[in-house]
């Protein structure tokens, strides 16, 4: 029985004691995004072999409050029925679009032309990314094969 004890006064001091940080001031926000997915396999995306959803390009790229999403299309399909989409698609147009995050967390406002100078920063930071690992239009400088090192 004391055995049995022991982990369960060890779990339920470890709950307490995380309950509550003892941490005074403000927590800087975490620099990571975790996303979850159901369902979703290793070959579900194209880095991993998909083929019907291509995902090689750079779309976006934070930094601080700022957001720029680089320009792009998506695809709109009519309603169709029964698990079938419609027959008539049609491609939308998306030009390159900065926010900012902070007073427009919904991104509604484009606001690229008025701060032309973040654009330009922002980009040359997509630029440096892209020579170091590629994207759909650039052949990076440090590309590995997917699932290997190269000794």
């Amino acid at each position: 029985m004391k055995y049995l004890l022991t982990p369960l006064v060890v779990l339920v001091s470890l709950l307490i004691s995380t309950a509550s940080p003892a941490v005074a001031g403000p927590v800087s926000k975490p620099n990571f995004i975790i996303i979850f997915c159901d369902d979703m396999g290793y070959a579900d995306i194209g880095p991993f072999g998909a083929e019907g959803y291509q995902t090689p390009n750079l779309n976006a790229v934070r930094k601080g409050k700022w957001k720029l999403i680089f320009p792009s299309s998506y695809t709109v399909w009519e309603k169709g029925s029964d698990g079938i989409p419609g027959a008539k698609r049609t491609q939308h147009p998306m030009p390159l679009s900065l926010y900012n995050l902070d007073t427009d967390v919904g991104e509604t406002t484009n606001v690229a032309d008025q701060h032309p100078l973040i654009v330009d920063e922002i980009q040359a930071l997509a630029d440096a990314a892209r020579a170091d690992l590629g994207d759909g239009k650039t052949e990076g400088a440090n590309v590995r094969l997917l699932g290997g090192i190269s000794r």
